[in-house]
């Protein structure tokens, strides 16, 4: 450091106010003490108003606490089966499945039946389990990202053997789908 800037620094901290007297002496605390302790309470506490503010606070809490623990107890733990708006509650014939070892064109019909069986499925059940759910969802994300990718790939007119393959990834893909509803519609009836 250079010196003319550390003896600027030492004349600027000399040039700053001295520090404040204190609000109240020793002897002015000690008094405050005395006079509180003569008077029989406690020097320095809250009133006994703002003891009485917090207390009926804590058992306020302690209500809503209960309450809510009574509520989440009693319905908490149902799982109420509404049928969705707008469809009645029907039992689901069983899906075609097994189309993946066909020749092409079995392969196409039966894929079109298991779209239909899959368009006649309410789309969400009464009871919504969480593991299948996101099974659903995650397949249903899949099919829609290979059905991009199979129009992207008619237009540039990709080679066949590739249209094939993603083809039938998107046919495996939509048995896994159509296994997982199947499963869930069958959980979900009574």
């Amino acid at each position: 450091m250079r010196p003319g800037v550390e003896l600027d620094i030492a004349q600027r901290l000399r040039e700053l106010p001295s520090e404040m007297a204190p609000p109240l002496s020793w002897e002015e605390i000690a008094q405050h003490v005395r006079a509180a302790r003569a008077a029989g309470r406690r020097p320095f506490s809250p009133s006994a108003a703002a003891a009485r503010g917090r207390a009926l606070a804590l058992a306020a809490c302690l209500v809503l606490l209960i309450a809510a623990l009574a509520v989440w107890n009693r319905f908490g733990k149902l799982q109420l089966q509404v049928p969705p708006a707008g469809r009645a509650q029907t039992r689901i014939s069983a899906p075609v499945t097994e189309h993946l070892g066909s020749s092409e064109s079995e392969r196409a019909v039966r894929m079109a039946a298991d779209e239909r069986w899959l368009a006649s499925v309410p789309d969400e059940s009464g009871i919504v389990h969480v593991s299948t759910r996101i099974a659903v969802v995650g397949l249903e994300d899949r099919i829609a990202s290979l059905d991009d990718l199979l129009n992207a790939a008619r237009l540039r007119n990709v080679h066949a053997d590739r249209l094939h393959e993603l083809q039938v990834e998107r046919a495996r893909l939509v048995d896994s789908l159509v296994q997982v509803r199947y499963a869930e519609t069958l959980a979900a009836q009574p």
